[in-house]
């Protein structure tokens, strides 16, 4: 049974958020800017944190862009440093007036 895209939206959010709460090893994070989803991919290594960002529209994902070049060494600067890019890669892009390239 469906309730519609916003509740889909929010149940789906809720289950991230809860999965994030139990897991130490990944985290996902779920962000929208100018209509695209951002998803960030934290996984916790030996090191630090590493990511993995997709950018999706219409539910279409472009290629996985994984940060090889650093580890962070929180959640958090793991999470500004994912949506950063991300949101770079939008803007350029649509300066550009080109489709999204990792």
């Amino acid at each position: 049974m469906s309730y519609g895209p916003y509740l889909e939206k929010t149940k789906r959010r809720y289950l991230i958020g809860w999965a994030n709460k139990i897991s130490n090893q990944n985290q996902t994070f779920i962000y929208h800017y100018q209509g695209q989803d951002i998803a960030t991919l934290a996984l916790n290594h030996e090191n630090g944190w590493v990511i993995e960002v997709t950018i999706s529209r219409n539910n279409i994902k472009n290629p996985t862009w994984r940060d090889r070049d650093n580890c962070y060494d929180n959640i958090d600067d793991a999470k500004s440093a994912g949506v950063t890019w991300a949101k770079a890669r939008i803007d350029e892009n649509a300066a550009n007036g080109a489709p999204i390239k990792t």
